[in-house]
């Protein structure tokens, strides 16, 4: 996570909507890819924001 993500806190609903909506899946969906989609769609939206800035990292470390 960023320092100004640690300052500053998450950025405002309407930019993680826009974010979360701009990206495309390019691969078939398996079964425990919908089942770990429904479970993070039952955390609250920090919760969410949580996971994709963790996801976000780790394909970071990967591309390096």
């Amino acid at each position: 996570m960023t320092e100004h993500w640690l300052h500053y806190g998450p950025p405002p609903k309407s930019i993680l909507a826009q974010s979360w909506q701009t990206e495309k899946i390019q691969y078939p969906l398996s079964s425990q890819t919908l089942n770990l989609i429904k479970e993070i769609e039952a955390l609250s939206e920090h919760q969410r924001y949580l996971i994709k800035e963790m996801v976000r990292q780790l394909l970071g470390s990967f591309s390096k």
